[in-house]
């Protein structure tokens, strides 16, 4: 239930767990139609490799010999869905796969930090932490805000607000915030940008090709952004939506049937604004003697070029210094102009 305490206790606007819902600022909240960022982070550590595979590439199956996915009919139900040529995405992620072929997602490979660490808390709070220049760029002038978009809340009823005719969403806490977020979008009442969360990526044990912990995590995702997208269908031209995660898996599947930490990854973005039907980025030839320590696939995209890429033309935020203070690196240019 949205009500006036709900808003006062999430009105400071802060990276972090956002498990049981969306959270958002003052600023956000001001009223009128605006453009709206929502970024949902796959805790955990999201295997770019499994999630769009090389198709091309004979050291896949050689490093991968029990999770290496394919394309083509004899695949059956593991097969990959081919995007074009040259990489096949994972048919648990199958509802995203017609938004790719209008032309409206993107896929972005070889995304990552330059913060090295295998470890989950580390990477998230480095990602974190330079997502906040960007924090407060948006949270200026944000008291009084709070308090009219709170009022202009309760005048919505926006616990009487029910999906889109024909929008299920998945019974998840990813699908609860993206229903959320959807809510809010839809009263208007100027949200600008908005965070949820799916945990589960960190796939050690038992990972899985078409079944197991890799396709069920992948399945809540793309079933849930399908759902948010169909809810928010008349505000599509004001709502991009990305994915992020801390860090890749190493391209060597281990001895439990999983992958361990990695480093570069791949993430999604969704907009009818976005420069989509491709994918952005490069990742090398799967050749050992090409990777990171002999494991890990190399990061050739600092994840705060996507993110300023898409800020600055979707949200307007126009300089690199500003939303990441001594970073020198370039946008991505993931909006059309």
């Amino acid at each position: 239930m949205f009500t006036r305490r709900t808003f006062l206790k999430s009105g400071g606007f802060a990276l972090g767990s956002f498990y049981a819902g969306p959270l958002f600022n003052g600023r956000e909240m001001r009223t009128g139609k605006r453009k709206v960022l929502v970024t949902v982070f796959q805790r955990g550590g999201m295997d770019g490799l499994m999630a769009v595979s090389p198709l091309n590439d004979s050291w896949l199956k050689k490093m991968r010999p029990r999770l290496a996915m394919f394309a083509g009919r004899r695949q059956g139900a593991n097969a990959l869905i081919d995007l074009d040529g040259k990489f096949g995405l994972h048919p648990a992620f199958a509802p995203l796969a017609q938004y790719y072929k209008e032309g409206k997602l993107a896929v972005v490979h070889g995304v990552g930090s330059s913060y090295i660490t295998r470890s989950h808390p580390d990477a998230q709070a480095h990602m974190e932490k330079s997502l906040k220049s960007l924090n407060e760029q948006l949270l200026r002038n944000t008291g009084r805000e709070s308090f009219e978009a709170i009022g202009h809340l309760s005048k919505k009823d926006l616990c009487a607000d029910q999906p889109a005719d024909g929008v299920e969403y998945p019974r998840s806490p990813l699908g609860n915030a993206l229903k959320q977020i959807a809510q809010l979008i839809k009263a208007e009442v100027g949200l600008e940008i908005a965070f949820a969360e799916t945990r589960g990526w960190d796939t050690h044990v038992q990972q899985g090709t078409g079944n197991g912990t890799f396709a069920q995590r992948a399945r809540d995702l793309s079933s849930s952004v399908a759902a948010f997208w169909k809810d928010v269908e008349l505000h599509h031209d004001r709502v991009v939506l990305m994915t992020m995660t801390e860090f890749g898996r190493t391209v060597h599947e281990n001895g439990s049937g999983g992958t361990d930490h990695g480093r570069a990854s791949c993430l999604f973005v969704l907009g009818n604004q976005v420069d989509g039907g491709k994918v952005h980025g490069k990742i090398p030839e799967l050749d050992p003697d090409a990777l990171l320590d002999g494991r890990d696939l190399p990061v050739t995209t600092d994840f705060r070029s996507v993110f300023s890429g898409v800020v600055s033309k979707h949200l307007g935020v126009s300089t690199n210094q500003s939303l990441f203070p001594g970073w020198t690196g370039n946008p991505v240019e993931l909006m059309k102009s």
